[in-house]
């Protein structure tokens, strides 16, 4: 099966630094299953939610809630819930965005079994390379990137991130993802850093900056060049 096909990605590290495989599937409704374990408790929690629009702080998928929920297979939100909670979870973690959840495990079978929740289900294998420079096809605006730790954001992350790009202006330039997503949940208790956010700058002696200000949240630098 096509699906079956493993992709390939060159990365600076593994998924979340630690899995080799990710498998991605579409599973309509999937964001309202967040503190639900079981079909009834979903449907419970679709009910509250059709009447208390924002009580759960979770974006409705599409402008009219009623449109959304006919979409939802409740078939396959069941066979979501039966994977995540009969396997093993020292074995895989996954990641809700939408109705787009992404699996990562260092156990390629076991990523293969959610073909049962989505047949068409995307199969990636993440390439890391050992080097310190990243290649890219255009010549970057930047020398350097360092990349942050994937654990739980800092209170003062986003507050440091601004006060930083008001003393230094452009000279650091922070992933646009990572600033969008720390400058709307930034009052979130349970806000996470991902691996794949990262800082770019020319000068190296940025580094000794940002280690005085992230200095238990940096990861690894690497030099940016373009590809020949």
């Amino acid at each position: 099966m096509e699906s079956l096909q493993l992709k390939i990605e060159n990365r600076t590290s593994p998924y979340f630094g630690k899995y080799k495989y990710r498998a991605q599937c579409c599973i309509m409704g999937a964001c309202y299953t967040y503190y639900t374990r079981d079909l009834e408790q979903f449907k419970n929690k679709l009910e509250n939610t059709k009447v208390n629009r924002n009580q759960y702080r979770i974006s409705v998928l599409n402008s009219r809630f009623e449109e959304t929920y006919d979409h939802i297979d409740f078939e396959q939100i069941s066979k979501f819930f039966d994977w995540k909670n009969n396997k093993d979870s020292e074995k895989f973690m996954y990641r809700v965005q939408g109705d787009k959840v992404s699996f990562f495990s260092d156990d390629l079978e076991l990523l293969k079994s959610l073909t049962d929740i989505d047949p068409r289900c995307k199969f990636s294998m993440a390439e890391v390379m050992e080097s310190n420079i990243m290649y890219f096809k255009k010549e970057p605006k930047y020398k350097y990137r360092t990349f942050f730790k994937g654990r739980k954001a800092p209170l003062d992350f986003t507050d440091n991130i601004n006060n930083l790009q008001e003393m230094y202006g452009d000279k650091f330039h922070f992933s646009p993802g990572m600033v969008r997503t720390m400058a709307k949940y930034q009052h979130s208790s349970y806000l996470y850093m991902h691996t794949s956010y990262y800082v770019d700058y020319n000068d190296p002696s940025m580094l000794t900056i940002l280690g005085l200000w992230f200095n238990d949240i940096l990861a690894k630098t690497y030099s940016l060049q373009k590809q020949e």
